[in-house]
């Protein structure tokens, strides 16, 4: 009595040979295509949390998006750091960084990557870009210093350290140039102008009162009297009707 392998070898040996190499064939395929797809997948789930370098500089909102015009040479503002105007410097520095979006790189929320992670070209090239931009910003004599540091935030870190001055010495300067300055030979609009700059640099140390129970509408209006009072006391005589 033949047994079930009997039976199937004896099946197997009436088909026609081409039948059996075609079975062949596709089993085979079957077996490589099921390996090839079990092998993506587990790449994929490997590689799900990874960041993509190029995905990354392809999204306009990343910090690793440069548009067409960013180059190395670029000068992001036009007053040049030579120390004293080391506030205004870096107000006007934050603003264009972060208008850029290259503001992680002075801030340090964007660390260096591991050396192995996809993005480490990437971070090494944009922060080469920053540091090109704040070289670019500072006055030449500044310069020397500041070119053996590898990052940017370094950079920014020892310019605050060395110019930031202290909000009592910066009060005292702008308050003492508020007291000096007057019309003198020039014209209204640019006495104005002065006036304004020196008063939006003094608002940036004056903390405002936390308060909902009206009195910040009170500390404005007292503001914007004493802006008014001191504008014109420093007017010429010639407008000595338009004051009283």
């Amino acid at each position: 009595m033949m047994n079930e392998n009997d039976t199937e070898h004896s099946v197997a040996s009436s088909l026609p040979f081409s039948t059996l190499a075609f079975a062949l064939a596709r089993h085979t395929l079957f077996c490589l295509f099921s390996s090839l797809m079990t092998r993506e997948s587990t790449i994929t789930r490997a590689t799900t949390n990874v960041p993509n370098s190029l995905s990354s500089m392809e999204d306009s909102t990343s910090p690793y998006f440069l548009h067409n015009s960013d180059h190395p040479g670029i000068v992001l503002i036009s007053h040049h750091l030579i120390g004293a105007n080391y506030n205004t410097w870096s107000r006007a520095m934050v603003l264009t960084l972060t208008a850029k979006n290259k503001i992680n790189f002075i801030d340090g929320s964007i660390p260096c990557p591991e050396y192995d992670d996809l993005l480490f070209g990437t971070w090494i090239r944009y922060n080469s870009m920053v540091i090109s931009w704040i070289l670019n910003s500072v006055h030449k004599d500044i310069v020397d210093s500041l070119l053996y540091f590898d990052t940017a935030v370094g950079i920014w870190n020892d310019l605050r350290d060395r110019f930031c001055q202290s909000n009592g010495l910066r009060i005292f300067q702008i308050k003492k140039h508020l007291i000096a300055l007057n019309q003198g030979s020039l014209d209204v609009i640019t006495y104005y102008t002065r006036l304004k700059i020196l008063w939006d640099g003094l608002k940036g140390f004056q903390p405002l009162p936390e308060c909902a129970c009206g009195t910040m509408k009170t500390w404005m209006e007292f503001q914007q009297q004493e802006y008014v009072m001191q504008f014109l006391m420093g007017l010429n005589e010639s407008f000595v009707q338009t004051r009283s």
